[in-house]
């Protein structure tokens, strides 16, 4: 005893849907988008190498020998700092800022351009995959007609067992063909869900009952 290999009709979901659910949902592209800003962030840092800095400094106590006699003091100062002598270490961190940028944007152009073909590729089988489920239930259903015609003339003494027994083999190779259609559907549906980046749950929403 096995199950049946599960059916659903794929509710239609266009291209550009497609395309902005697995940009939204994939973790490779959003870890690729956290990491091109943590780029960004680190280029501003090293471009603030060149900028000066002004600190300031408070201090509030008392001075003199006693504390009956002593005199509250107040002492405020600011410190200017000019990176003069490090633009050569800076401009080094840039090129270094700006190479890792660089490269973050390229990584994360491949793969969005990856994400694109994967779910259009994954759209196009999921389609030729339902047409065929469809075809080969249409041959199905003329099987079993052409398998009742020759039952009946063979009752009638029209036509001999061999007409029968090569209806129900048509039969049966229809069934094999619908089975194997299911299969490629069932996949094409885990292939979206893939390239969706929705595995776990598209598998739960493709494949609802047995």
């Amino acid at each position: 005893m096995t199950d049946k290999s599960p059916y659903q009709p794929f509710q239609d979901i266009t291209v550009d849907d497609a395309l902005r659910q697995g940009y939204a949902s994939r973790s490779d592209y959003q870890a690729a988008i956290s990491d091109l800003r943590a780029a960004e962030f680190s280029r501003k840092a090293a471009v603030a190498g060149y900028f000066p800095s002004l600190a300031f400094n408070a201090d509030y106590g008392a001075a003199g020998g006693h504390l009956s006699t002593a005199t509250q003091v107040f002492d405020l100062r600011g410190t200017l700092t000019i990176p003069i002598f490090q633009g050569g270490s800076v401009h080094g961190d840039i090129l270094q800022a700006d190479a890792r940028l660089e490269q973050s944007q390229e990584h994360l152009d491949n793969l969005r351009a990856q994400i694109d073909s994967d779910v259009r590729t994954a759209l196009l089988n999921l389609q030729s995959s339902t047409n065929l489920v469809d075809v080969a239930r249409s041959n199905i259903d003329l099987a079993e007609a052409t398998l009742a015609q020759s039952r009946d003339r063979f009752s009638a003494g029209v036509t001999d067992t061999v007409e029968v027994v090569q209806s129900q083999e048509a039969v049966a190779s229809a069934h094999e063909q619908y089975i194997s259609s299911l299969y490629s559907h069932n996949l094409a549906k885990i292939s979206l869900a893939r390239a969706l980046g929705a595995a776990e749950e598209g598998v739960k929403e493709y494949f609802k009952g047995k």
